[in-house]
């Protein structure tokens, strides 16, 4: 079984804001209804795990086995891009035996691996290989442990006992990685209704995007300037992205 150790830049305030609740209460009932029933509203904004490609009203055609735990899968790709892999691979667990050995982190589990969601004594772990996140609140603290201790790992004794044997350059473009990922998920750390902002009414998304836009910004409108119509669960509404851009356009100057 491979253990290749895969890392995204996973939205935990967007988690914890609208996600944590259903992923609660379908551990609490033993019941994935409840998942369902939000991919089925909100399926234009969630992904398939496996291809990275946008859902559409035919989603549940995708799933394997349909159990919770594949619903799950499916609902926390609202919170990342799956076909944005940033992970360590087969390095991951040499670079956790080398942060161990230097004991310059309370947990260094978590920095590698992310901790655990578990509701109502249910694990949270979609393919079954371990599923861990690291809070947004730990991002820079953790960033920074692992930049100090950056040149130490250079002179450290090689780990053994591990699954992936690794050549001493190749742990430390390993480590180098690791803190890469820190830079990348401090760097793009969003807060909502900051500076991420969820708006499913297309026209109202739009309007609020060409506010925010300061002189030199380009406002990129995606997936929808090709199709006449929005699809929703029970009906569909005729709708022409570019005609509705031009009206925000000229709404938005009339008010200047």
């Amino acid at each position: 079984m491979s253990m290749e150790h895969k890392a995204f830049l996973f939205d935990t305030k967007l988690y914890y804001a609208q996600i944590e609740t259903i992923v609660k209460k379908c551990c609490a009932t033993k019941d994935g209804s409840i998942a369902k029933e939000y991919i089925d509203k909100h399926y234009s904004e969630i992904f398939n795990p496996y291809t990275g490609e946008s859902l559409d009203n035919n989603w549940e055609n995708e799933m394997s086995s349909g159990t919770m735990q594949e619903l799950f899968d499916f609902l926390l790709t609202s919170c990342y891009q799956p076909d944005m892999d940033i992970g360590l691979e087969y390095a991951w667990d040499g670079v956790l035996e080398a942060i161990k050995e230097l004991h310059f982190i309370h947990n260094p589990d978590v920095c590698v691996l992310g901790a655990p969601l578990i509701y109502s004594g249910i694990k949270v772990d979609p393919g079954f290989m371990g599923l861990g996140i690291v809070e947004h609140t730990a991002v820079a603290q953790i960033k920074e442990k692992l930049l100090e201790n950056q040149e130490k790992i250079k002179c450290i004794t090689l780990p053994k006992d591990v699954l992936y044997e690794l050549e001493r350059d190749e742990l430390i473009d390993a480590y180098d990685d690791l803190c890469n990922i820190y830079k990348r998920a401090e760097k793009e750390g969003k807060e909502l209704n900051k500076d991420l902002f969820i708006i499913p009414p297309r026209p109202q998304a739009i309007a609020k995007a060409f506010s925010m836009a300061q002189k030199g910004d380009i406002v990129l409108l995606l997936g929808k300037s090709h199709e006449n119509s929005i699809i929703y669960k029970d009906f569909v509404m005729p709708y022409d992205e570019i005609k509705e851009a031009r009206k925000q356009l000229n709404l938005l100057n009339k008010g200047k």
